[in-house]
């Protein structure tokens, strides 16, 4: 039931950032900075790569890549994840990544399959199971995203991360 509820958060935000705020038209223009509530600023430095053939995605940088990465707190128990997906092409391949564990802050982590989370939808499939290490270095770039690093592959079922494979991700909220 957890997992349901963080994935179903992970896809509620990646939703509520990919969507222009202005409600004026149905474009979407990029994120939207949560820190700044008076207007819009898009965040042209994320980014996503990953190059395995089974997966063979990438975006950016650019501002209308949906990446995000968050600390925050579900059913009292703080999480941190990350999601990327490709919703900003208009013939996306539905390619989505989300990927969380307990944790009070953002930072780097080499965590065990049991410690967290990982699910990959690659066109109609969808992939959740591992037997890797989610082994990570995840960098504050000082504004407002964060780098992510595979240090390690992760195979999950019949696809992989590779260890040459990042994100750079928006902070949400």
């Amino acid at each position: 039931m957890k997992k349901t509820a963080i994935i179903m958060f992970i896809s509620a935000a990646l939703t509520i950032v990919s969507c222009s705020g202005d409600g004026g038209g149905d474009t979407d223009t990029g994120y939207v900075d949560p820190g700044s509530w008076s207007g819009k600023t898009i965040n042209g430095n994320k980014t996503y790569s990953f190059t395995n053939a089974t997966i063979n995605e990438s975006c950016g940088p650019n501002a209308e890549c949906n990446a995000i990465i968050y600390q925050n707190k579900l059913n009292k128990i703080n999480y941190v994840g990350i999601a990327v997906n490709d919703k900003h092409l208009e013939a996306a391949s539905n390619f989505s990544l989300k990927i969380y564990w307990v944790a009070d802050t953002i930072g780097s982590v080499d965590l065990a399959p049991a410690n967290y989370t990982i699910k990959v939808v690659k066109g109609t499939n969808e992939y959740s199971t591992t037997a890797n290490n989610l082994d990570i270095t995840v960098t504050d770039e000082g504004d407002g995203s964060y780098t992510v690093d595979f240090n390690n592959p992760i195979t999950i079922d019949a696809v992989t991360i590779n260890n040459t494979d990042s994100i750079r991700a928006v902070k949400y909220p």
